[in-house]
């Protein structure tokens, strides 16, 4: 299924594909940085998740998923989105 990364906290792996293509890097550019963006995933922001999946990030509300855009991803990865600006692709 191409590459992926071991979480022995809830002992599953996960795709990297979709993180390796967002962020224009091979499978041996992988950092300890990455690493812990991945697996600090989900992230909370007040009732809404950020989750990551096989085709990247999404939004997790009330039991529903919605796409995030990918131009968005930046800021995930930055920690400078706010909550207002993720409620917004809540439809």
């Amino acid at each position: 299924y191409g590459p992926s990364l071991f979480i022995p906290s809830i002992k599953k792996y996960i795709s990297i594909a979709p993180y390796i293509e967002w962020q224009k890097k091979t499978i041996d550019e992988v950092n300890e940085e990455d690493v812990i963006f991945l697996t600090s995933l989900p992230k909370k922001y007040n009732d809404i998740n950020v989750e990551y999946g096989r085709y990247g990030l999404y939004l997790s509300y009330k039991s529903k998923n919605y796409r995030l855009p990918k131009k968005e991803w930046d800021k995930i990865l930055s920690d400078t989105i706010e909550y207002q600006n993720l409620k917004n692709f809540i439809k």
